[in-house]
């Protein structure tokens, strides 16, 4: 088994070491209520067209033309569905198929 190792070292004042965070990702940064809020619609997603369904594969397209609409309905004011989770879901999904893509 192997372990990934930037050759740095942190030392606590306990005299624990660890390997130093720089350069490494935080997803300790994002907010814990707007992960609640993705999670129910990612749930609400999965309820209607089964559980990773959007990871198939979706033409980017599609997601943006969702991710506008959902925006300008949120900016119309309507309130009766999260339209910022849809918004925050449709641009993870472009992200995930971007990586995805690039990662290839």
């Amino acid at each position: 088994m192997t372990m990934k190792d930037s050759g740095q070292r942190e030392t606590f004042e306990s005299g624990a070491v660890r390997d130093t965070d720089d350069n490494k990702s935080r997803p300790d940064l994002i907010s814990p209520f707007m992960l609640e809020r993705l999670g129910l619609w990612m749930k609400a997603g999965a309820d209607k067209y089964g559980e990773n369904n959007w990871m198939k594969g979706l033409p980017v397209s599609r997601c943006i033309a969702s991710l506008y609409r959902h925006l300008m309905y949120y900016m119309q004011g309507d309130r009766e569905e999260d339209h910022l989770m849809g918004v925050i879901a449709n641009a993870a999904f472009v992200a995930h198929f971007l990586c995805r893509h690039l990662h290839k």
